[in-house]
């Protein structure tokens, strides 16, 4: 599998790569985020240290990108 980037060409960390490519609502919300979103995003988790604090800034990330991007994902369908 070809590792998962942002619209910037950035590597995303596996945790959150793994939780988009395994729902598709999760990488619609993706693919509408601004590559500055993704960025940020990826940047996030990618500096935590601890597998724990990973864990809970995936889940964080997922939360913004739902409360960000749902409207427009419903607006688009």
């Amino acid at each position: 599998m070809a590792a998962f980037q942002t619209k910037k060409g950035e590597p995303v960390p596996e945790e959150l790569a793994g939780a988009i490519q395994g729902d598709p609502r999760l990488k619609a919300l993706w693919d509408i985020a601004r590559p500055s979103c993704q960025a940020r995003y990826a940047t996030h988790i990618d500096d935590a240290k601890s597998l724990e604090t990973r864990s809970r800034r995936v889940s964080s990330v997922l939360t913004m990108m739902a409360k960000t991007y749902g409207p427009k994902l419903r607006e688009t369908a």
